[in-house]
């Protein structure tokens, strides 16, 4: 049997193509903007492991404008235990609440603050053929100051008229009061 080129590409393909889907995690990071104060948002990190490929740990870790690394905030383990990182962690307990299911690991701000904004990743360690893997995905979370409420501003734009109105009605009757008394007085002075 002859081999040609082309088979040995075909061969080739398919060992590349056999050893991508040996290691083949999906993981992703959808983009998220969150609103200054209490606003819930959820910063998710979706993971699907292929055949094969076990849990090992995850964490989120986040890097600001101002900072030159990426530090840890949270991470959850093979033994289910979660939690915040020491140190920036600690800051995040208040305002954020984790939760860990088979496939996704979410962090969610209940309070969002202008400190937020950041580069986040999140980091996924797994076992494929006892060999330990890291793969990561990063998203930047904006933070957005509250827009005004299109009902608001109506109600802002009404009240304002209504109150303007209100002001040349007292004009009016202040001026008719001051208007009736001079006639009245002039009445009264023509009888006496």
């Amino acid at each position: 049997m002859k081999v040609t080129t082309f088979d040995i590409f075909v061969q080739a393909l398919i060992l590349i193509l056999d050893i991508h889907l040996v290691h083949s995690l999906t993981l992703s990071v959808p983009k998220r903007v969150g609103v200054l104060g209490r606003n819930n948002v959820s910063m998710e990190c979706v993971f699907v492991f292929g055949y094969g490929e076990s849990f090992s740990s995850m964490s989120w870790s986040r890097k600001r404008s101002s900072e030159r690394d990426f530090v840890d905030v949270a991470s959850m383990d093979s033994q289910g235990l979660k939690g915040y990182i020491p140190g920036e962690g600690d800051y995040l307990m208040n305002r954020t609440v984790l939760k860990f299911s088979p496939d996704t690991f979410v962090i969610t701000y209940m309070d969002v603050r202008r400190e937020d904004e950041a580069t986040y990743r999140c980091t996924v360690s797994y076992f494929s053929e006892n060999s330990r893997l890291v793969q990561s995905a990063e998203m930047f979370f904006k933070v957005q100051e509250p827009s005004l409420n299109p009902y608001i501003i109506v109600g802002i734009v009404v009240g304002c008229i209504v109150a303007v109105l209100l002001i040349v009605a007292v004009i009016i009757c202040i001026r008719y009061q001051i208007l009736h008394a001079l006639y009245l007085g002039k009445l009264f002075s023509l009888s006496s």
